[in-house]
């Protein structure tokens, strides 16, 4: 998204005159990414992958994933990565969760400390500098933590089980240091209905949990031609996240894919499940992961 239309379009939010779902960042990921990363290949891997919270692209590139493309209706994402990428660049890990951990009433987004990673911010994405310049200089912490943001419940724990990065010290300082080596391209745009012959081919795609909003917006077989245009694009011996399912022991939306058979080649990766924010060990999430098998010359 342009720097004029990002900027618009934050000025229509504080008004109030269009917080919808999708205008609305989260500030990490729902996932438990943990459970189901060890699934993919990464290291020298190319990746296609949806915005939200931009930790499946920090995560892919912890693992070594060095070219990924974003394709997120929300255009925001773009501008919240740099902001996320200076924070990691500019700060220890305990002052990072800090800066952007779920805490409604602390120093979440403080502006001491965005003052601190300008620079490094100017130096990764200009554009990037002058939008948290103008949220910054335009609305206070309240406002940008309410309006901008998804407000979840604290819960430093369920940060750190959900994304290998912030695992520990060892990881958080890892993917420092493999973030400058990083290409990251940003597409706005809906990855399902975006012309595919404007993307390049990729090792890996990643849908997050996209099923669960385009199974109730539309039909499934339209979400089964999405999908099946995206494995155009998919090398060979590539994966696709074509799901992430929660609560898959409680609801039957794993039934729709497996039983009315909407894609070919799928296999299903069952893990300790997430509700709301937390980790339960009662229930289990499911990643659809779809495989494309190498075509074997037989001449």
């Amino acid at each position: 998204m342009d720097l004029d239309s990002a900027i618009k379009k934050v000025k229509d939010i504080f008004k109030l005159k269009r917080v919808k779902r999708f205008d609305k960042l989260y500030k990490f990921t729902t996932e438990n990414i943990s459970g189901y990363i060890s699934e993919f290949s990464f290291k020298d891997k190319t990746l296609l992958t949806v915005g939200s919270s931009c930790d499946q692209v920090i995560n892919a590139n912890l693992y070594g994933c060095n070219d990924i493309v974003v394709v997120d209706v929300n255009g925001l994402a773009e501008y919240y990565f740099y902001l996320k990428k200076a924070a990691i660049l500019s700060f220890d890990y305990d002052d990072f969760l800090k800066f952007l951990d779920y805490n409604f009433y602390g120093d979440t987004y403080s502006k001491s400390m965005y003052c601190e990673l300008r620079g490094i911010l100017s130096i990764l994405n200009i554009k990037a500098l002058v939008f948290w310049d103008y949220v910054y200089n335009n609305y206070d912490i309240i406002q940008i933590r309410y309006f901008l943001f998804h407000n979840l419940p604290n819960e430093t724990k369920s940060i750190k089980d959900f994304n290998p990065y912030l695992k520990n010290v060892d990881n958080y300082n890892l993917a420092k240091t493999n973030l400058m080596k990083l290409n990251v391209e940003f597409v706005n745009g809906n990855i399902l209905k975006i012309d595919k012959s404007c993307l390049k081919n990729v090792d890996n795609i990643m849908l997050s949990n996209i099923y669960d909003y385009n199974s109730s917006t539309f039909k499934l077989g339209n979400f089964k031609k999405g999908v099946n245009e995206l494995a155009s694009i998919l090398n060979s011996d590539g994966k696709m996240l074509v799901a992430y399912l929660y609560g898959t022991s409680y609801n039957n939306l794993i039934g729709d894919l497996l039983s009315k058979n909407i894609i070919n080649n799928i296999y299903m990766h069952h893990m300790r499940g997430v509700r709301g924010i937390y980790l339960n060990k009662d229930i289990a999430d499911t990643a659809v992961i779809y495989e494309k098998k190498k075509v074997i010359d037989k001449r």
